[in-house]
């Protein structure tokens, strides 16, 4: 490596007033006074931390962004010309966020998951290897009544909390007209 003057500032890293930004990860690393150094109580010297594989497995599990099946160029691309259908629509219309694209794409790959789970789970109880489209359309037909059943569900709950509500401020009328 080239030797630096005295006023010289390295090319791999800028420094700011946060810390130092390496531009080949885009990270900003802590500046530390250069007499210190962080030091482990449990460690001796010389010594240094090992990863742990189990440890790095759950913080996959947990990882925010997980790792995407569908190219997002080409989901990009198919919500594009989706919304181009639309009746009224004329070019420039609609833009959509980076971060809504990806929720919508995370919601939609884990969407046709859960579906071609089921559709396996149909496959696998009529003795198939193989997932066809009967499957796939018997798995959709049970999750609409599946759905259907849920709101019909939430329909009558609904409707019990308003008799008990209605009930309740009937009685609070009532105490106060006595």
């Amino acid at each position: 490596m080239a030797e630096l003057k005295h006023d010289e500032k390295p090319l791999n890293s800028i420094t700011t007033a946060h810390g130092k930004i390496n531009p080949d990860n885009d990270l900003i690393m802590a500046e530390s006074k250069d007499d210190e150094k962080p030091q482990d109580e449990n460690l001796m010297e010389g010594e240094e931390h090992q990863v742990n594989g189990e440890a790095l497995a759950e913080l996959d599990e947990y990882d925010p962004n997980p790792p995407l099946a569908i190219d997002p160029l080409k989901f990009r691309r198919q919500v594009r010309e989706i919304l181009q259908d639309l009746p009224g629509h004329q070019d420039g219309d609609f833009r959509v966020q980076t971060s809504a694209l990806r929720v919508l794409q995370e919601s939609s790959e884990a969407y046709l998951e859960f579906m071609f789970a089921n559709a396996a789970l149909v496959a696998k109880h009529r003795n198939r290897i193989t997932v066809g489209t009967e499957e796939i359309h018997f798995a959709l037909r049970l999750r609409a009544e599946q759905a259907r059943e849920a709101a019909e569900a939430a329909e009558a709950l609904k409707a019990e909390a308003a008799d008990h509500a209605e009930q309740g401020l009937e009685a609070a009328v009532e105490s106060l007209v006595i």
